[in-house]
Protein backbone atom coordinates (compact mmCIF):
# COMPACT_ATOMS: atom_id res chain seq x y z
CA UNK A 1 0.00 0.00 0.00
CA UNK A 2 2.85 2.40 0.78
CA UNK A 3 4.46 1.85 -2.53
CA UNK A 4 1.13 2.85 -4.42
CA UNK A 5 0.82 5.84 -2.60
CA UNK A 6 4.42 6.67 -2.75
CA UNK A 7 5.20 5.82 -6.66
CA UNK A 8 2.77 8.94 -8.18
CA UNK A 9 4.94 11.13 -5.47
CA UNK A 10 7.71 10.03 -7.08
CA UNK A 11 6.71 10.57 -11.02
CA UNK A 12 5.63 13.89 -10.02
CA UNK A 13 8.79 14.52 -8.47
CA UNK A 14 11.15 12.87 -11.67
CA UNK A 15 8.68 15.18 -13.46
CA UNK A 16 9.62 18.55 -11.91
CA UNK A 17 13.30 17.57 -12.10
CA UNK A 18 13.35 16.28 -15.57
CA UNK A 19 12.08 20.23 -16.49
CA UNK A 20 14.58 21.93 -14.26
CA UNK A 21 17.54 19.90 -16.56
CA UNK A 22 15.62 20.63 -19.76
CA UNK A 23 15.92 24.19 -18.48
CA UNK A 24 19.85 23.88 -17.83
CA UNK A 25 20.19 22.21 -20.62
CA UNK A 26 18.59 24.53 -22.79
CA UNK A 27 21.02 27.59 -21.17
CA UNK A 28 23.90 25.44 -22.39
CA UNK A 29 21.91 24.90 -25.72
CA UNK A 30 21.59 28.85 -25.79
CA UNK A 31 25.55 29.16 -25.15
CA UNK A 32 25.96 26.78 -28.35
CA UNK A 33 23.57 28.99 -30.49
CA UNK A 34 25.44 32.29 -29.50
CA UNK A 35 28.38 30.63 -31.04
CA UNK A 36 26.62 29.36 -33.94
CA UNK A 37 25.36 33.03 -34.57
CA UNK A 38 29.06 34.99 -33.95
CA UNK A 39 30.24 32.13 -37.22
CA UNK A 40 27.03 33.15 -38.93
CA UNK A 41 27.55 36.64 -38.56
CA UNK A 42 30.88 36.86 -39.40
CA UNK A 43 30.47 34.60 -42.61
CA UNK A 44 27.60 37.11 -44.18
CA UNK A 45 30.22 39.99 -43.32
CA UNK A 46 32.66 38.57 -45.24
CA UNK A 47 30.41 37.55 -48.29
CA UNK A 48 29.29 41.72 -48.00
CA UNK A 49 32.43 43.30 -48.03
CA UNK A 50 33.38 40.80 -50.85
CA UNK A 51 30.29 42.03 -52.76
CA UNK A 52 31.03 45.61 -51.59
CA UNK A 53 34.50 45.15 -53.47
CA UNK A 54 33.30 43.96 -56.63
CA UNK A 55 35.02 40.53 -55.64
CA UNK A 56 34.52 37.34 -58.18
CA UNK A 57 32.78 35.23 -56.38
CA UNK A 58 34.45 31.22 -56.72
CA UNK A 59 31.55 29.15 -55.24
CA UNK A 60 29.23 28.23 -58.15
CA UNK A 61 25.52 29.90 -58.19
CA UNK A 62 23.97 26.30 -57.46
CA UNK A 63 26.17 25.96 -54.19
CA UNK A 64 24.98 28.84 -52.78
CA UNK A 65 21.23 28.96 -53.66
CA UNK A 66 21.70 25.24 -52.05
CA UNK A 67 23.51 26.67 -49.10
CA UNK A 68 21.14 29.56 -48.47
CA UNK A 69 17.87 27.20 -49.12
CA UNK A 70 19.41 24.44 -46.15
CA UNK A 71 20.32 27.35 -43.69
CA UNK A 72 16.70 28.53 -43.97
CA UNK A 73 15.46 25.07 -43.24
CA UNK A 74 17.79 24.65 -40.43
CA UNK A 75 15.81 28.17 -38.75
CA UNK A 76 12.75 26.86 -39.48
CA UNK A 77 13.72 23.22 -37.90
CA UNK A 78 14.76 25.45 -34.97
CA UNK A 79 12.10 27.69 -34.64
CA UNK A 80 9.65 24.68 -34.77
CA UNK A 81 11.43 23.24 -32.12
CA UNK A 82 11.31 26.77 -29.92
CA UNK A 83 7.36 27.06 -31.26
CA UNK A 84 6.72 23.85 -28.89
CA UNK A 85 9.49 24.82 -25.99
CA UNK A 86 7.27 28.41 -25.91
CA UNK A 87 4.00 26.46 -25.96
CA UNK A 88 4.52 23.99 -22.91
CA UNK A 89 6.27 27.20 -20.79
CA UNK A 90 3.21 29.18 -21.30
CA UNK A 91 1.39 26.27 -19.97
CA UNK A 92 3.42 25.55 -17.37
CA UNK A 93 3.41 29.25 -16.13
CA UNK A 94 -0.31 29.85 -16.27
CA UNK A 95 -1.11 26.49 -14.55
CA UNK A 96 1.07 27.25 -11.72
CA UNK A 97 0.29 31.30 -11.53
CA UNK A 98 3.69 32.39 -12.63
CA UNK A 99 2.49 35.64 -13.87
CA UNK A 100 0.18 36.49 -10.17
CA UNK A 101 3.28 35.95 -8.40
CA UNK A 102 5.46 37.89 -10.26
CA UNK A 103 2.68 40.68 -10.58
CA UNK A 104 1.70 40.67 -13.90
CA UNK A 105 -1.84 40.72 -14.90
CA UNK A 106 -1.65 37.92 -17.28
CA UNK A 107 0.45 34.79 -18.50
CA UNK A 108 0.47 36.72 -22.27
CA UNK A 109 1.99 39.95 -20.51
CA UNK A 110 4.49 37.85 -18.36
CA UNK A 111 5.83 36.16 -21.66
CA UNK A 112 6.00 39.56 -23.55
CA UNK A 113 7.43 40.88 -20.88
CA UNK A 114 10.28 38.15 -20.06
CA UNK A 115 10.28 36.25 -23.50
CA UNK A 116 10.52 39.78 -25.30
CA UNK A 117 8.10 38.90 -27.91
CA UNK A 118 4.96 41.26 -28.86
CA UNK A 119 1.84 40.51 -27.15
CA UNK A 120 -0.14 39.14 -29.95
CA UNK A 121 2.58 36.42 -30.18
CA UNK A 122 2.58 35.44 -26.63
CA UNK A 123 -1.10 35.53 -26.73
CA UNK A 124 -1.03 32.55 -29.67
CA UNK A 125 0.74 31.03 -27.33
CA UNK A 126 -1.10 30.86 -24.70
CA UNK A 127 -3.87 30.05 -27.07
CA UNK A 128 -1.97 27.16 -27.91
CA UNK A 129 -1.22 25.96 -24.92
CA UNK A 130 -4.72 25.86 -23.84
CA UNK A 131 -5.77 24.10 -27.32
CA UNK A 132 -2.50 21.32 -26.41
CA UNK A 133 -3.81 20.72 -23.01
CA UNK A 134 -7.60 19.71 -24.19
CA UNK A 135 -6.68 18.03 -27.63
CA UNK A 136 -4.14 15.38 -26.78
CA UNK A 137 -3.72 14.00 -30.40
CA UNK A 138 -3.31 17.66 -32.03
CA UNK A 139 -0.57 17.74 -29.19
CA UNK A 140 1.49 15.06 -29.82
CA UNK A 141 1.05 16.34 -34.11
CA UNK A 142 2.18 19.35 -32.97
CA UNK A 143 5.12 17.95 -30.88
CA UNK A 144 6.46 15.94 -33.44
CA UNK A 145 6.93 18.84 -35.68
CA UNK A 146 3.96 17.24 -38.08
CA UNK A 147 1.71 20.36 -38.01
CA UNK A 148 2.57 24.31 -37.01
CA UNK A 149 2.38 26.54 -34.27
CA UNK A 150 -0.09 28.39 -37.29
CA UNK A 151 -2.04 24.54 -37.77
CA UNK A 152 -2.56 24.50 -33.49
CA UNK A 153 -4.00 28.33 -32.68
CA UNK A 154 -6.88 27.40 -35.64
CA UNK A 155 -7.79 24.61 -33.94
CA UNK A 156 -8.26 26.92 -30.50
CA UNK A 157 -9.92 29.16 -32.19
CA UNK A 158 -12.91 26.84 -33.26
CA UNK A 159 -14.31 26.63 -29.67
CA UNK A 160 -16.45 30.42 -30.19
CA UNK A 161 -15.44 32.48 -26.93
CA UNK A 162 -19.05 32.66 -25.38
CA UNK A 163 -19.28 29.37 -24.55
CA UNK A 164 -19.22 28.26 -21.33
CA UNK A 165 -19.87 25.86 -18.69
CA UNK A 166 -21.92 22.47 -20.10
CA UNK A 167 -21.97 23.91 -23.48
CA UNK A 168 -18.20 24.27 -23.18
CA UNK A 169 -17.13 20.96 -21.97
CA UNK A 170 -19.41 19.32 -24.52
CA UNK A 171 -17.71 21.43 -27.52
CA UNK A 172 -14.02 20.50 -26.01
CA UNK A 173 -15.07 16.76 -26.26
CA UNK A 174 -16.70 17.35 -30.09
CA UNK A 175 -13.55 18.77 -31.13
CA UNK A 176 -11.34 16.06 -29.91
CA UNK A 177 -13.52 13.50 -31.68
CA UNK A 178 -12.21 15.03 -34.92
CA UNK A 179 -8.77 15.12 -34.06
CA UNK A 180 -7.94 13.26 -36.91
CA UNK A 181 -9.72 14.75 -39.12
CA UNK A 182 -8.12 17.53 -37.91
CA UNK A 183 -4.86 16.82 -38.42
CA UNK A 184 -4.98 15.16 -41.72
CA UNK A 185 -6.22 18.22 -43.13
CA UNK A 186 -3.55 20.22 -41.54
CA UNK A 187 -0.83 18.35 -43.01
CA UNK A 188 -2.04 18.74 -46.30
CA UNK A 189 -2.86 22.59 -45.81
CA UNK A 190 -0.62 25.72 -45.03
CA UNK A 191 -2.44 27.38 -41.65
CA UNK A 192 -3.91 30.25 -44.00
CA UNK A 193 -6.43 27.45 -45.58
CA UNK A 194 -6.72 25.15 -43.06
CA UNK A 195 -8.15 28.34 -40.63
CA UNK A 196 -10.81 28.59 -43.06
CA UNK A 197 -11.32 25.16 -42.22
CA UNK A 198 -11.58 25.75 -38.59
CA UNK A 199 -13.98 28.47 -39.26
CA UNK A 200 -16.56 25.80 -41.05
CA UNK A 201 -16.35 23.52 -38.07
CA UNK A 202 -17.21 26.12 -35.91
CA UNK A 203 -19.57 27.44 -37.89
CA UNK A 204 -21.27 23.73 -37.34
CA UNK A 205 -20.04 23.00 -33.47
CA UNK A 206 -22.34 26.51 -32.63
CA UNK A 207 -26.00 25.01 -31.92
CA UNK A 208 -27.28 28.13 -33.19
CA UNK A 209 -25.93 28.03 -36.62
CA UNK A 210 -23.77 30.57 -38.41
CA UNK A 211 -24.09 33.67 -36.30
CA UNK A 212 -26.33 36.59 -37.79
CA UNK A 213 -23.67 39.21 -39.01
CA UNK A 214 -26.23 41.40 -39.02
CA UNK A 215 -27.04 41.07 -35.61
CA UNK A 216 -23.67 41.50 -34.18
CA UNK A 217 -22.52 44.39 -32.10
CA UNK A 218 -20.38 46.64 -33.56
CA UNK A 219 -16.39 46.50 -33.14
CA UNK A 220 -13.80 49.35 -33.82
CA UNK A 221 -10.21 48.61 -33.73
CA UNK A 222 -7.14 50.99 -32.57
CA UNK A 223 -3.68 50.15 -33.41
CA UNK A 224 -0.06 52.08 -33.40
CA UNK A 225 1.90 51.22 -36.68
CA UNK A 226 5.32 52.18 -37.81
CA UNK A 227 6.48 55.66 -37.99
CA UNK A 228 4.04 56.79 -34.98
CA UNK A 229 1.38 56.68 -36.84
CA UNK A 230 -2.49 54.86 -36.29
CA UNK A 231 -4.69 52.43 -37.98
CA UNK A 232 -8.54 52.71 -37.19
CA UNK A 233 -10.40 49.45 -38.30
CA UNK A 234 -14.11 49.21 -37.77
CA UNK A 235 -17.05 47.03 -37.89
CA UNK A 236 -20.27 48.67 -37.59
CA UNK A 237 -23.62 47.37 -37.56
CA UNK A 238 -26.06 48.90 -39.90
CA UNK A 239 -27.92 51.47 -37.69
CA UNK A 240 -24.27 52.57 -36.29
CA UNK A 241 -22.87 52.87 -39.57
CA UNK A 242 -25.73 55.21 -41.16
CA UNK A 243 -25.63 57.05 -38.43
CA UNK A 244 -22.07 57.56 -38.57
CA UNK A 245 -21.77 58.17 -41.97
CA UNK A 246 -24.62 60.92 -41.70
CA UNK A 247 -22.99 62.72 -38.91
CA UNK A 248 -19.41 62.39 -40.82
CA UNK A 249 -20.97 63.28 -44.11
CA UNK A 250 -22.70 66.91 -42.23
CA UNK A 251 -19.04 67.89 -40.65
CA UNK A 252 -17.31 67.18 -43.66
CA UNK A 253 -19.43 69.76 -45.55
CA UNK A 254 -19.04 72.23 -43.03
CA UNK A 255 -15.66 72.29 -42.94
CA UNK A 256 -15.45 72.29 -46.71
CA UNK A 257 -17.42 75.40 -46.63
CA UNK A 258 -15.44 76.94 -44.13
CA UNK A 259 -12.54 76.28 -46.45
CA UNK A 260 -13.59 77.56 -48.63
CA UNK A 261 -15.13 81.00 -47.14
CA UNK A 262 -11.11 81.10 -45.77
CA UNK A 263 -10.15 80.75 -49.38
CA UNK A 264 -12.19 83.33 -50.54
CA UNK A 265 -11.38 85.85 -47.85
CA UNK A 266 -10.42 89.36 -49.59
CA UNK A 267 -6.85 89.81 -48.06
CA UNK A 268 -5.54 86.30 -47.54
CA UNK A 269 -2.36 85.96 -45.31
CA UNK A 270 -0.50 83.76 -48.06
CA UNK A 271 -0.17 83.75 -52.04
CA UNK A 272 -0.32 80.34 -51.74
CA UNK A 273 -3.63 79.62 -50.53
CA UNK A 274 -5.51 79.31 -53.30
CA UNK A 275 -2.73 76.36 -54.89
CA UNK A 276 -3.42 74.21 -51.24
CA UNK A 277 -4.29 70.92 -53.28
CA UNK A 278 -7.87 70.20 -51.69
CA UNK A 279 -7.27 67.24 -49.49
CA UNK A 280 -9.17 64.01 -50.54
CA UNK A 281 -12.40 62.73 -49.25
CA UNK A 282 -10.69 59.91 -46.91
CA UNK A 283 -8.48 62.97 -45.62
CA UNK A 284 -11.82 65.21 -45.35
CA UNK A 285 -13.44 62.41 -43.59
CA UNK A 286 -10.32 61.70 -40.77
CA UNK A 287 -10.75 65.25 -40.07
CA UNK A 288 -14.14 65.34 -39.56
CA UNK A 289 -14.00 62.37 -37.23
CA UNK A 290 -11.26 63.76 -34.73
CA UNK A 291 -13.26 67.04 -34.80
CA UNK A 292 -16.25 65.28 -33.61
CA UNK A 293 -14.29 63.34 -31.35
CA UNK A 294 -12.83 65.88 -29.80
CA UNK A 295 -16.29 68.03 -29.71
CA UNK A 296 -17.87 64.64 -27.86
CA UNK A 297 -15.00 64.94 -25.35
CA UNK A 298 -15.30 68.10 -24.10
CA UNK A 299 -19.24 68.40 -23.66
CA UNK A 300 -19.68 66.52 -20.64
CA UNK A 301 -16.02 67.94 -19.55
CA UNK A 302 -15.47 70.75 -17.06
CA UNK A 303 -14.76 73.78 -18.92
CA UNK A 304 -13.73 73.41 -22.17
CA UNK A 305 -11.04 70.70 -21.88
CA UNK A 306 -11.51 67.44 -23.25
CA UNK A 307 -8.07 66.19 -23.36
CA UNK A 308 -5.80 66.87 -20.84
CA UNK A 309 -1.61 67.28 -22.93
CA UNK A 310 1.17 67.41 -20.57
CA UNK A 311 4.00 69.24 -21.54
CA UNK A 312 7.10 70.80 -20.21
CA UNK A 313 7.78 74.28 -20.37
CA UNK A 314 10.95 73.58 -22.22
CA UNK A 315 9.04 71.98 -25.17
CA UNK A 316 7.50 75.30 -25.26
CA UNK A 317 10.69 77.24 -25.95
CA UNK A 318 11.47 74.69 -28.43
CA UNK A 319 8.82 76.54 -30.50
CA UNK A 320 6.72 74.84 -33.11
CA UNK A 321 10.11 73.90 -35.39
CA UNK A 322 12.74 72.50 -33.26
CA UNK A 323 16.22 71.75 -34.77
CA UNK A 324 16.98 67.71 -34.82
CA UNK A 325 19.81 68.68 -31.92
CA UNK A 326 16.72 70.16 -30.01
CA UNK A 327 14.02 68.00 -30.37
CA UNK A 328 16.73 65.31 -29.04
CA UNK A 329 17.14 66.93 -25.46
CA UNK A 330 16.01 65.01 -22.94
CA UNK A 331 12.79 66.79 -22.13
CA UNK A 332 9.57 65.18 -21.89
CA UNK A 333 7.70 64.90 -24.53
CA UNK A 334 4.68 66.38 -24.97
CA UNK A 335 2.00 63.77 -24.20
CA UNK A 336 -1.71 63.28 -23.12
CA UNK A 337 -2.70 60.89 -20.14
CA UNK A 338 -3.05 57.93 -22.27
CA UNK A 339 0.97 58.09 -22.10
CA UNK A 340 0.56 58.74 -26.01
CA UNK A 341 2.99 61.13 -27.75
CA UNK A 342 2.33 64.25 -29.90
CA UNK A 343 4.27 66.15 -32.16
CA UNK A 344 5.34 69.88 -31.46
CA UNK A 345 2.99 70.74 -34.00
CA UNK A 346 -0.01 69.51 -32.85
CA UNK A 347 0.99 70.90 -29.13
CA UNK A 348 1.51 74.17 -31.07
CA UNK A 349 -2.12 73.79 -32.64
CA UNK A 350 -3.80 72.45 -29.64
CA UNK A 351 -2.32 75.43 -27.34
CA UNK A 352 -4.26 78.07 -29.51
CA UNK A 353 -7.91 77.24 -27.93
CA UNK A 354 -6.94 75.77 -24.57
CA UNK A 355 -7.26 76.17 -21.02
CA UNK A 356 -3.37 76.08 -19.52
CA UNK A 357 -3.65 74.57 -15.81
CA UNK A 358 0.06 75.39 -14.19
CA UNK A 359 0.71 72.39 -12.35
CA UNK A 360 4.43 73.17 -10.83
CA UNK A 361 5.28 76.38 -8.36
CA UNK A 362 8.41 78.01 -7.95
CA UNK A 363 11.25 76.48 -8.21
CA UNK A 364 10.41 73.00 -9.34
CA UNK A 365 8.01 72.26 -6.30
CA UNK A 366 4.84 71.09 -7.32
CA UNK A 367 1.52 71.03 -5.22
CA UNK A 368 1.78 69.02 -1.60
CA UNK A 369 -1.92 68.75 0.15
CA UNK A 370 0.40 67.04 3.49
CA UNK A 371 -2.17 65.84 5.79
CA UNK A 372 -5.32 68.19 4.32
CA UNK A 373 -7.08 65.42 2.39
CA UNK A 374 -6.69 62.06 2.01
CA UNK A 375 -7.88 61.67 -2.31
CA UNK A 376 -5.47 63.25 -4.35
CA UNK A 377 -7.32 65.89 -6.15
CA UNK A 378 -7.85 66.60 -9.84
CA UNK A 379 -4.49 69.08 -10.64
CA UNK A 380 -2.60 66.52 -7.82
CA UNK A 381 -3.92 63.52 -10.57
CA UNK A 382 -2.92 65.63 -13.18
CA UNK A 383 1.24 66.37 -11.57
CA UNK A 384 1.10 62.54 -11.22
CA UNK A 385 0.40 61.57 -14.64
CA UNK A 386 2.43 64.26 -15.92
CA UNK A 387 5.61 62.75 -13.81
CA UNK A 388 4.58 59.21 -14.53
CA UNK A 389 3.21 58.59 -17.67
CA UNK A 390 2.35 54.69 -16.49
CA UNK A 391 2.16 52.86 -13.45
CA UNK A 392 5.43 52.78 -11.42
CA UNK A 393 5.49 48.80 -11.47
CA UNK A 394 8.33 47.96 -13.95
CA UNK A 395 6.69 45.95 -16.58
CA UNK A 396 3.07 47.43 -16.85
CA UNK A 397 2.37 49.35 -19.21
CA UNK A 398 -1.02 50.54 -18.07
CA UNK A 399 -1.24 54.80 -18.84
CA UNK A 400 -1.75 57.15 -15.79
CA UNK A 401 -5.30 58.15 -17.03
CA UNK A 402 -6.26 54.86 -16.22
CA UNK A 403 -3.99 54.51 -12.83
CA UNK A 404 -4.96 55.02 -9.24
CA UNK A 405 -2.68 57.85 -7.08
CA UNK A 406 -0.74 55.17 -4.35
CA UNK A 407 0.54 56.29 -0.74
CA UNK A 408 3.95 54.89 -0.60
CA UNK A 409 3.21 55.43 3.08
CA UNK A 410 -0.33 54.81 4.06
CA UNK A 411 -2.14 58.30 4.75
CA UNK A 412 -4.45 56.43 7.22
CA UNK A 413 -2.02 53.97 8.63
CA UNK A 414 0.75 55.73 8.97
CA UNK A 415 -0.38 59.22 8.64
CA UNK A 416 1.24 59.55 4.85
CA UNK A 417 0.84 62.77 3.25
CA UNK A 418 -0.82 63.11 0.29
CA UNK A 419 2.17 64.60 -1.58
CA UNK A 420 3.56 64.41 -4.96
CA UNK A 421 6.40 62.54 -3.28
CA UNK A 422 4.85 60.30 -1.55
CA UNK A 423 1.73 59.59 -4.14
CA UNK A 424 2.72 57.48 -7.73
CA UNK A 425 0.48 56.29 -10.27
CA UNK A 426 -0.46 52.28 -9.63
CA UNK A 427 -2.96 50.46 -11.97
CA UNK A 428 -5.71 48.91 -10.76
CA UNK A 429 -4.56 45.30 -10.83
CA UNK A 430 -1.30 46.15 -9.03
CA UNK A 431 -3.12 48.60 -6.37
CA UNK A 432 -4.55 46.14 -5.44
CA UNK A 433 -1.07 43.67 -5.91
CA UNK A 434 0.19 46.46 -3.23
CA UNK A 435 -2.77 46.43 -0.69
CA UNK A 436 -3.67 42.35 -0.15
CA UNK A 437 -0.94 40.55 -1.91
CA UNK A 438 1.63 42.24 0.22
CA UNK A 439 4.13 44.20 -2.99
CA UNK A 440 6.04 46.85 -1.04
CA UNK A 441 7.14 50.04 -2.85
CA UNK A 442 9.24 52.70 -0.83
CA UNK A 443 11.40 55.46 -1.49
CA UNK A 444 10.61 59.16 -2.94
CA UNK A 445 7.82 58.86 -5.96
CA UNK A 446 10.20 61.99 -7.44
CA UNK A 447 13.05 60.05 -7.27
CA UNK A 448 13.97 55.96 -7.33
CA UNK A 449 11.45 53.76 -5.71
CA UNK A 450 12.20 50.60 -4.37
CA UNK A 451 10.07 47.22 -4.72
CA UNK A 452 10.11 44.37 -2.67
CA UNK A 453 8.06 40.77 -3.26
CA UNK A 454 5.80 39.91 -0.28
CA UNK A 455 8.39 37.25 0.97
CA UNK A 456 10.99 40.14 1.39
CA UNK A 457 13.22 39.94 -1.80
CA UNK A 458 13.81 42.40 -4.29
CA UNK A 459 11.69 42.73 -7.15
CA UNK A 460 13.72 42.14 -10.45
CA UNK A 461 11.97 43.67 -13.43
CA UNK A 462 14.73 42.50 -15.44
CA UNK A 463 13.06 40.52 -18.42
CA UNK A 464 13.94 37.04 -18.70
CA UNK A 465 15.16 37.37 -22.14
CA UNK A 466 18.54 39.28 -20.52
CA UNK A 467 19.18 37.15 -17.75
CA UNK A 468 22.48 35.39 -17.09
CA UNK A 469 21.67 31.42 -17.10
CA UNK A 470 21.92 29.86 -13.67
CA UNK A 471 25.01 30.24 -11.61
CA UNK A 472 25.41 26.14 -10.98
CA UNK A 473 24.66 25.61 -15.18
CA UNK A 474 26.79 28.55 -17.37
CA UNK A 475 26.71 27.96 -20.62
CA UNK A 476 29.67 26.21 -22.56
CA UNK A 477 32.00 28.71 -23.97
CA UNK A 478 32.32 29.44 -27.90
CA UNK A 479 34.66 27.43 -29.93
CA UNK A 480 38.07 29.17 -29.68
CA UNK A 481 37.93 29.22 -33.81
CA UNK A 482 34.95 31.21 -33.80
CA UNK A 483 35.06 35.04 -35.34
CA UNK A 484 34.35 37.77 -33.30
CA UNK A 485 31.16 39.85 -34.02
CA UNK A 486 31.97 42.52 -37.09
CA UNK A 487 32.16 46.14 -34.76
Amino acid sequence: MSNAVSTPTADVTDAWTSLSNVAAGTDSLAGELDAMTRVAVGAFDGIHHADAAGMVRSVPITERIATARELSFATARLQQRLDVLHVLAAGAVEAEGVPLEDHFRSTAKWMEHHHGISWAEAATYVRCALACRRYDKIAAAFQAGEISLGHVNAVAGIIPGRFHGELLDAAVDAVAGIQDRLIKAARKHESAVFGEFCDRVRDRLDPDGRPDRAAEPSRVWLSKTVHGRWKLDGDLSADDGALLATILMDRMTKNRRADEDTRNAPEPESETVGDTPKPCASEQRARALCDLVADGAGAKAPGRVGVYVHIDLDHLKLGPKPSLAEALTDHTAPHTEAALDITVDTLWSLLADADVTPIFTREGHTLSYGRTRRLAPAILRRIIAHRDRRCRIPGCDQPAIVTDAHHLIEWDADDGPTDPSNCCAGCGFHHHDIHDRGLRITGDADGELTITNPDGTPYDPTPGYRRAPRPDQPPPAPPTDAPDPPT
